[in-house]
C-alpha cells in the first residue's frame, strides 16, 4: 500500500504544480531545504499520512491541508477526490 500512496502523492503534487523532496545534498556534503516543496510524512503511531510543505531555509514545515493524519486507503481516496475536483474545474473553463 505504501507504494500506492507514494505514487498517488506524486500524481497529486504534479496536478497541484508542486515539487517533491525536502532537501538537496550540496557539493560540500551539506543539505539545503527545498523551500516550497512538498513532502509526505508518515507516522503510524499518530494515524498515518499527512502532506507537509517546506516553508523556510531551516527546513520548517507547514501542513497545507491540515494536520490530521490519514490511513493509507483514506489518504488515496482523498487525493483522488481532490484531483477529480480539479479536473472538473479545468473542464469548465
Amino acid at each position: 500500500m505504501v507504494n500506492k500512496v507514494e505514487m498517488m502523492f506524486a500524481r497529486f503534487a504534479r496536478t497541484m504544480g508542486k515539487k517533491i523532496g525536502g532537501y538537496t545534498k550540496l557539493k560540500n556534503g551539506r543539505f539545503k531545504a527545498n523551500v516550497g516543496n512538498w513532502t509526505l510524512s508518515y507516522n503510524p503511531t499518530y494515524g498515518g499520512y499527512v502532506i507537509e510543505q517546506i516553508f523556510n531555509a531551516g527546513g520548517g514545515v507547514s501542513q497545507p491541508f491540515g494536520s490530521q493524519r490519514h490511513k493509507p486507503a483514506q489518504f488515496i481516496t482523498m487525493m483522488r477526490f481532490a484531483m477529480d475536483a480539479i479536473d472538473v474545474k479545468r473542464r469548465r473553463r
